[in-house]
């Protein structure tokens, strides 16, 4: 057969493989060829067109979200801790405690990382001050296991700066160690901050959790919250968009990692410049590694839900997981700024509504947004291996505790209505303020009465202990 013989079977792959070549553009990842993912100003030079999304149109382009499924990120059930497993109470290190000749604020004090006890991660505008009641609850509850309050010097590893100061608060003298108490709280964080500060946690001895929100919905209440009502200034579109550079597209993946970032994926980032095509698969692999590393996380829009199980997971008391809100809507503020804010609701404009609906936004959030639902798709996995019906029954009495404990305690704990914000026609009411001094009267057992523990954190404990031991939660 001769050579010209194979010509139509060659012109034939030829064109099949052309055919393979160009369909492959439309899926093909392509990183080499510099692929637009940023907004083009209309002050651009490039010859490239502008979709009406704000995206350049390449030929074969499509949006981020089209080219990393939203499922990249794997749920997992949060297993439940082995019956040996102990409750992670530790003693604070010496840093925690307060100098009164240097802390005025009387502000928590720390030198170094924690690696061992109660580790909630604290993330905006996710029932964060709520959350950060429970994990001061755990640590108040379980104090008890601490030699320190047991008069154990001998296992203690507390100094003997810290016992004396014990000593000193229970003879009425002006220094007392945290929160100006005659025990010492199990180690702890309710603060905000990162969570690679606990790198270097040893797990068998701590308990890292944490709570996340819808992103769009935390992003809209940190606006009205930080931007609105905190500076008394009416919200607008334009001011909106400027909130936009608060915080960039990983915040979730960010804060949530026990290792810090680098910068090309932290602080290099912002709205005009999200993630690089480049570097999408290692930011889901980071995103694999915190839901693989944390002991469970939960979600604010099933709060309750979400601490029920956790209480089943470390094998706490339903007593530990109780709480007041001391940030709601129509509340007036008294941690900051004198009181003078009046919290008032979240709303989404229709500029607003237009915004999120836009690719440019689904692609911002692409990635807090695919960690988001793979929490909330694990929370009804971990729900199936807890035992559903246990966790509904648990949950049934959480609610009634929860309902009872606003019905007495909210009021105990100086709920009062606001005269001005009533004026203003907003449903509000005023926490009555709490200033923590160094008054041994006053501040007996660390909290006045009717009172919370620091700022607007732990409020109410004493008034929940009576609703803890009516209903047998302990």
């Amino acid at each position: 057969m001769s050579a010209s013989s194979h010509g139509p079977k060659v012109y034939l792959l030829l064109i099949m493989l052309l055919a393979i070549f160009v369909v492959s553009l439309d899926t093909f990842d392509v990183v080499d060829l510099q692929l637009i993912s940023s907004p083009i100003t209309t002050q651009s030079t490039s010859s490239v067109a502008q979709g009406n999304d704000g995206y350049a149109k390449i030929g074969f382009f499509r949006p981020l979200s089209q080219y990393v499924p939203s499922d990249a990120v794997y749920p997992r059930a949060f297993p439940r801790w082995p019956k040996n497993r102990q409750i992670p109470c530790f003693e604070p290190p010496d840093s925690v405690f307060f100098d009164p000749d240097k802390d005025h604020n009387h502000d928590r004090m720390r030198d170094g990382k924690m690696d061992r006890g109660f580790m909630y991660v604290k993330m905006r505008k996710c029932a964060s001050t709520s959350l950060a009641s429970v994990s001061m609850r755990m640590a108040r509850n379980h104090k008890d296991m601490l030699p320190i309050n047991n008069g154990d010097r001998e296992h203690s590893t507390m100094s003997e700066y810290v016992w004396n100061a014990r000593d000193m608060a229970r003879r009425g003298d002006p220094i007392a160690p945290e929160y100006f108490n005659d025990t010492i709280f199990c180690d702890q964080n309710w603060r905000h901050g990162a969570a690679n500060q606990f790198n270097n946690r040893v797990k068998q001895e701590s308990l890292l959790w944490t709570v996340l929100r819808e992103p769009t919905s935390r992003y809209v209440s940190n606006y009205f919250f930080r931007d609105v009502y905190a500076v008394s200034v009416p919200a607008s579109d334009e001011k909106f968009m400027l909130h936009r550079l608060v915080s960039g597209p990983l915040y979730y993946v960010e804060e949530l990692s026990l290792d810090e970032l680098p910068p090309y994926l932290s602080t290099e980032l912002d709205f005009e410049n999200p993630v690089p095509r480049q570097y999408e698969a290692e930011v889901t692999q980071i995103s694999n590694k915190i839901m693989n590393e944390y002991d469970f996380i939960g979600v604010t829009e099933r709060l309750d839900e979400s601490l029920v199980c956790l209480m089943m997971i470390a094998h706490l008391n339903m007593a530990d997981i109780m709480f007041l809100s001391s940030k709601i809507s129509g509340m007036k503020r008294t941690d900051r700024n004198d009181g003078n804010e009046c919290i008032g609701k979240s709303f989404i404009s229709p500029f607003m509504k237009e915004y999120f609906a836009n690719e440019t936004w689904k692609d911002y959030i692409h990635h807090d947004l695919a960690l988001y639902k793979a929490v909330n798709r694990s929370l009804d996995l971990t729900i199936d291996a807890l035992g559903r019906e246990e966790v509904e029954a648990n949950l049934a009495v959480y609610k009634r505790a929860q309902a009872l404990a606003k019905e007495r305690c909210s009021a105990q704990a100086g709920v009062v209505e606001d005269e001005e914000c009533v004026a203003e026609n907003i449903t509000v009411a005023k926490k009555k303020e709490i200033t923590i001094g160094h008054d041994p009267i006053k501040h007996k057992r660390g909290q006045m009465e009717n009172g919370c523990i620091t700022g607007d954190v732990g409020c109410g404990f004493e008034c929940l202990d009576e609703v803890a031991d009516e209903l047998g939660l302990w």
